[in-house]
């Protein structure tokens, strides 16, 4: 593994970093690899643990490898990404293998709809700038959405609205259903309801529709009498 220094930005450095893999020499030589770049990371070859901390810590940056069989025989790491990703929509998700080519273009569809990355370990210096160029893009389009006076809807009216929205969502049976969102692709209901939480700006499109609809159905039935 090369010695060089990639010139890695403040936002990666000061990131909490875990990885997981089911191999203790690859986790040695990514924790070694890592603290090259003035890096510290944590390692775990344990599924759960790893599951725990990036669901209940606060944790940035989660990676794993994609064959994960010295753990459990059959597990793979996008399961594993994926199960995070529809718990918790705020860390940043990345596969790093020297397996993509295992990857089905299917699934590669599937993990960037959501926001889960692939890296391959075959060049590392590749690795780290794209990792550090895709974390900061990450950061900056999954800031937390504060509802202030200024928007459309006063923060109290906001959040009024937003628990109703979010009630709707929940009473819907079939979460895995998607819903168009203008300008965006399809989400899950899933997807949408942590997408409403947050408040992120396919939440408020979502909101902002929502209450469009609901005035148009109450505008209808006043004017036809229904």
């Amino acid at each position: 593994m090369s010695d060089h220094i990639v010139h890695i930005q403040p936002e990666l450095a000061d990131a909490s970093i875990i990885y997981l893999d089911d191999q203790l020499p690859n986790l040695k030589a990514t924790q070694r690899m890592f603290l090259r770049q003035g890096i510290a990371i944590e390692v775990t070859e344990s599924i759960d643990e790893a599951k725990g901390k990036v669901l209940q810590d606060k944790t940035d940056l989660f990676l794993c490898d994609l064959r994960l069989d010295d753990i459990n025989e059959g597990e793979r790491g996008d399961r594993v990404l994926r199960f995070i990703r529809n718990k918790k929509k705020g860390v940043f998700l990345g596969l790093y293998t020297a397996y993509v080519n295992d990857l089905s273009a299917e699934e590669r569809r599937r993990l960037q709809q959501h926001q889960i990355y692939v890296y391959d370990k075959s060049d590392h210096e590749v690795f780290l700038m794209n990792l550090e160029k895709d974390y900061r893009q990450f950061k900056q389009m999954n800031v937390p959405r504060q509802i202030s006076d200024t928007d459309e809807f006063s923060a109290e009216i906001f959040v009024v609205i937003k628990g109703l929205v979010l009630k709707h969502l929940n009473n819907i049976s079939n979460k895995d259903v998607t819903v168009p969102i203008p300008g965006e692709r399809d989400v899950t209901v899933r997807e949408l309801i942590q997408e409403v939480e947050e408040i992120t700006e396919t939440g408020k499109k979502y909101i902002k529709g929502w209450i469009d609809t609901m005035v148009t159905i109450q505008t209808i039935k006043k004017n036809f009498r229904i």
